[in-house]
């Protein structure tokens, strides 16, 4: 049976212990459990299926469902029959998911449920093509498929899963190294660029290294924080748990991420910076208004976080530190792996005063996985740390390119601005994304970034200079609870967000927030600042996978909807 894929490898390790328990998934509530015999006899009973509905040669099935085992499922049984898998968020919109299929072509669309998939229907008939099947992998019911086009998983499934998975080891033995496994969907093609073709041994040596830099074994549990459609994420978490012994948990849905966190105490997750920052505004907000000595102490304690002092002592250890983290599930954490965005000077404070196994990566779908770890927050902002087992990095003209067996094709010129010190790498942004000011100086976007964030009341900020008007337009998206405790002060009356967030008040003191951090940085211009009334969430394809903001969404939303200073 062939090493030199994931899947591979998994039957391995399943041949080996296939009694070991692999992934728990919560669905209505409850969790169960899957053996990695489990597991390997229904992916096994899948290749079959696959096989049934004649999909054509190196073909693509586009993943368009929910995080759940049968994902899991699809996406290892559709590499097994030579498909190419391309995933996207469930609730892609339905431009975006017309992008997708424009540009992989695919004749299977998986999805979850029949309100899904007559969302796909309508963007197959408008995209039009080829014919096109849909398989549904959401629970059983007796209701029959509504339409031809669309079959159920679980009409399909044998009643009793087959013997063993031995079934699969000369299908696999057809492939190498370099077949094409994954198509990823990055920035670029969103652009008008190209899909990225990911093969199996870049796929596999991306979980190894991962497995290898954290530390990954039978002991730990982790937990699925970002979706299993980030390509980064497949070999970071998805892959990484299967091939190490880890037990992966599932969530019941992307907005139950933080109850199963606290449910089931994950060892290893990975997060984004946005997560942070919310996590680290919640628990300023619990502590500064909690009432009585506690208040004070609260109060006292987030001044000392703030300036990233650790809280020492029995008292604060039992009062502060053990409650807050347990209440955040992170009690048992030993490694919290931060990719997609830099941690600010705030949430590195946080952490600090925590003790939180915080690790920065720096992290490319067009790579499928993370390219370097760092072993805390001790250095500068923007530090990722030293290249994982099987990583080159270098510097030309300011740009990060990165090579080895990570790497499809070897080699990725990166579009970011950095430099490698004795540290490894420190990012400082896109490059290119530099503001050139009126008065003919430049400045780095991820400082800007993320001294605007420093603000209690700005989350993220987009900035747009032109120096041939003088203007300086920053688009900021709030953070909602400190905003509104700042007008219930003040005694400002509204009845939703968006009324308040388009309050004349409320645009002038985020105004005063933003100059007074430009004036920090030494730029003396008067800003146009535009306030959004809704989070980034909101706003369909303002964020990626990885958390990361697409500034020109941004400035657009800012543009049409928004209060303006």
């Amino acid at each position: 049976m062939p090493a030199h894929t994931v899947l591979g490898r998994f039957l391995e390790l399943a041949a080996e212990e296939p009694d070991a328990p692999t992934l728990m998934e919560k669905r209505r509530g409850r969790w169960g459990s899957w053996s990695r015999r489990e597991l390997s006899q229904r992916i096994a009973d899948v290749v079959e299926i696959l096989e049934g509905l004649s999909l054509p040669a190196d073909g693509v099935v586009l993943m368009a469902a929910e995080d759940r085992v049968d994902w899991v499922v699809l996406d290892l049984a559709a590499q097994a029959v030579g498909q190419r898998v391309c995933a996207v968020p469930s609730d892609l919109g339905e431009q975006a998911l017309r992008r997708a299929i424009e540009l992989t072509d695919p004749a299977l669309i998986v999805v979850t449920g029949q309100v899904a998939g007559d969302q796909v229907l309508e963007a197959m008939d408008a995209v039009g093509g080829r014919d096109r099947r849909l398989l549904d992998i959401g629970p059983a019911n007796n209701q029959p498929a509504h339409d031809p086009r669309v079959v159920k998983l679980a009409d399909l499934l044998p009643e009793t899963p087959g013997d063993d998975a031995s079934r699969l080891s000369d299908r696999l033995s057809a492939f190498d190294g370099g077949s094409i496994a994954v198509v990823a969907l990055g920035t670029a093609a969103e652009a008008g660029g190209d899909p990225v073709l990911l093969d199996h041994a870049s796929l596999l040596a991306g979980a190894e290294a991962v497995i290898g830099g954290v530390g990954l074994d039978a002991s730990d549990l982790t937990l699925s924080f970002r979706p299993l459609a980030d390509p980064t994420d497949r070999t970071t978490t998805l892959y990484a748990a299967l091939l190490s012994g880890s037990r992966l948990a599932l969530p019941e849905s992307r907005g139950a991420v933080q109850a199963a966190m606290y449910e089931v105490a994950p060892t290893y997750l990975h997060v984004t910076r946005r997560w942070l920052d919310q996590v680290a505004f919640a628990v300023w907000g619990r502590l500064t208004n909690s009432r009585g000595i506690k208040g004070l102490l609260g109060r006292h304690w987030t001044a000392k976080m703030g300036r990233g002092e650790s809280l020492h002592g029995v008292f604060t250890k039992y009062a502060v530190r053990f409650p807050v983290i347990e209440k955040l599930g992170l009690h048992r954490a030993r490694t919290i792996v931060v990719s997609g965005s830099s941690p600010g000077h705030d949430e590195r404070g946080f952490v600090a005063s925590l003790g939180l196994p915080v690790r920065p990566a720096y992290a490319l779908s067009e790579a499928g996985g993370i390219l370097t770890l760092a072993d805390g927050l001790r250095g500068e902002v923007g530090a990722c740390g030293q290249a994982l087992p099987g990583v080159q990095l270098r510097v030309e003209d300011d740009e990060v390119v990165v090579a080895g067996e990570l790497i499809t094709g070897g080699e990725l010129i990166t579009g970011d601005h950095g430099r490698i010190d004795d540290e490894g790498l420190v990012l400082l942004g896109r490059r290119g994304d530099v503001l050139h000011l009126p008065d003919g100086r430049t400045i780095e976007g991820l400082p800007l970034e993320i001294a605007l964030r420093s603000s209690l009341f700005i989350r993220e900020a987009v900035v747009n200079a032109d120096p041939d008007t003088g203007s300086l337009t920053v688009t900021v998206e709030l953070i909602r609870e400190s905003v509104e405790r700042w007008a219930l002060r003040r005694d400002l009356t509204f009845a939703t967000f968006r009324s308040l967030a388009s309050m004349p008040e409320v645009i002038e003191m985020v105004r005063g927030e933003v100059t007074e951090r430009l004036q920090g940085l030494d730029i003396r211009i008067e800003p146009d600042v535009r306030v959004l009334d809704v989070s980034l969430e909101e706003l369909p394809g303002a964020l990626t996978a990885s958390g990361r903001v697409r500034g020109s969404v941004m400035e657009r939303a800012g543009t049409a909807k928004v209060g303006v200073a």
